[in-house]
């Protein structure tokens, strides 16, 4: 016998929401019966429809069915965070955020609202809500790696390398993805001027990985660029994109040493590679024109360039 759809069940219990008792036939694997003696328990009616939803592959009559249960119950915890969680899901960030905001005013001390807030604004692109939704997770729970790890990756992408570098450290204190967390580490520290302790956390990293991952060659290539070696950096950047030829960061720093070493061409041709691999971003337009003006540099420099002789040899 098929089970019946959610919209069924649904009316099914409307035509009987005077009744003392309401069995509610089918809606889950087990048999429920619901006394509707409050708002609070009809607000339970929907969170049945709702799992009876998702357990059916309704994603979206789980959603609406959630939603109506929040709306009878605003302080169940549980429900808004399976909602966030089916927001996330389906790509509704924003809704998932103010739920998220609203397990905040319930919950003031619960670090995790805080974090998931922060990854969701990383998905939005909005980077100084991100990591000051991170900074408040770390606050709250002071002995989560995680917190500190997302913190200097989210920083070190504002330009906050401090932030970045502290954040950082504190993950590796706290035993946390520590090759990772070595690299952003010394990468933030590469911007700081600290280049002997950044190289050295570098190092590490690569030491912690049997396998050097392409975002730690990059860092190193950086760290080699900001001490203009720039040969060595170069070199760094290759073995990074032999790794991972679509990792944009690499194209872009990889650019800006050709750029250095005055090989125009290259430096142009680096720069789109980036410009085709990056989501539009903030930065994008800067980096737009930066490659427009070195196009035209070259083709001045080609221009007052001295033509070839004509030979007169047959």
């Amino acid at each position: 016998m098929a089970k019946p759809s959610i919209k069924l069940i649904a009316l099914t219990l409307i035509g009987f929401l005077f009744a003392t008792l309401l069995p509610i036939a089918q809606a889950t694997s087990y048999p429920v019966t619901v006394p509707l003696k409050s708002q609070q328990q009809l607000a339970s009616i929907h969170w049945q429809l709702a799992e009876y939803a998702l357990n059916n592959g309704d994603t979206t009559g789980a959603i609406a069915e959630l939603e109506n249960a929040i709306t009878l119950n605003p302080k169940n915890s549980e429900w808004k965070q399976k909602l966030v969680a089916l927001y996330e899901k389906t790509g509704l960030y924003y809704p998932a955020i103010k739920l998220l905001n609203d397990l905040s005013t319930l919950n003031p001390t619960q670090a995790s609202f805080w974090y998931e807030r922060g990854l969701l604004f990383e998905k939005l692109n909005q980077l100084e809500l991100a990591t000051e939704s991170l900074q408040k997770a770390t606050l709250l729970n002071p002995t989560e790696g995680a917190y500190f790890y997302d913190l200097g990756v989210f920083a070190s992408r504002l330009g906050l390398h401090k932030v970045s570098a502290e954040a950082s450290l504190k993950a590796i204190e706290l035993n946390f993805n520590k090759a990772d967390a070595y690299n952003n580490y010394g990468y933030a520290l590469s911007h700081t001027g600290n280049y002997a302790l950044a190289e050295k956390a570098i190092n590490e990293a690569l030491k912690l990985q049997p396998n050097a991952l392409a975002a730690t060659m990059d860092s190193k290539g950086y760290l080699c660029h900001k001490q203009n070696r720039f040969k060595e950096a170069l070199i760094w950047y290759n073995r990074a994109l032999e790794k991972d030829p679509l990792l944009s960061e690499v194209h872009l720093h990889k650019a800006e040493t050709f750029e250095e070493l005055g090989q125009l061409p290259e430096a142009i041709a680096g720069y789109q590679t980036y410009l085709k691999l990056t989501k539009p971003n903030d930065e994008l337009a800067a980096i737009v024109q930066h490659l427009r003006q070195l196009k035209e540099k070259l083709a001045n420099k080609n221009t007052k360039m001295p033509a070839s002789p004509v030979s007169l040899n047959p």
